[in-house]
This record gives C-alpha cells, sequence and structure tokens, in this order.
C-alpha cells in the first residue's frame, strides 16, 4: 500500500474512532499506532477538509477531540444530519 493510502486509511480509522468517543491525542496514537504529532496533523487535514473534528474540554486537561458531526452506521460513518433526517438506529 503506497504511503498515500496508508494515510488516507488511518484517517478515516481516525473519523471512525472520534465518531464513537471523545479521546486525547495519547490514545488515538496508541489505537493508530503512530505518533502524536502524526495525529495533529491528521487532525489539521480532516478540519480542513471540512470534517471539523472538536476540542472538548472535560474541565482539565489533556484535551479531548471528538468529531460529533458523524455517525457511525453498519460500518459506514454518515453525516449525523443526514442520520437524523432517514432515522438512524440508537
Amino acid at each position: 500500500m503506497s504511503v498515500r493510502n496508508r494515510q488516507i486509511v488511518r484517517q478515516w480509522q481516525l473519523l471512525r474512532l472520534l465518531s464513537e468517543s471523545a479521546q486525547t491525542v495519547l490514545e488515538l496514537a496508541g489505537a493508530l499506532r503512530v505518533t502524536k504529532r502524526t495525529v495533529y496533523r491528521d487532525l489539521d487535514a480532516l478540519a480542513e477538509a471540512g470534517f471539523g473534528p472538536a476540542r472538548v474540554q472535560d474541565g482539565f486537561p489533556p484535551v479531548r477531540y471528538r468529531c460529533p458531526g458523524l455517525y457511525l452506521r453498519g460500518g459506514i460513518l454518515i453525516p449525523r444530519k443526514i442520520a437524523d433526517e432517514t432515522g438512524r438506529e440508537d
């Protein structure tokens, strides 16, 4: 698999993780088996692409990230707005 393909796959995995729960960069790096710097780069790339991972502050550091605009249905990520309109199952 090419470097670019691995990057895209990793970013989709990151979106899936962020759609499930808020996580720290360290947790994401461990789950994806990459450095924290790579996670920060991927978060920036996803934000630039319009996916907008949000910073969630639980009152104390470390900061957690979440992507509340996506919903995982049957292994497929879909925008939450569309999921709500089609009657998603929670």
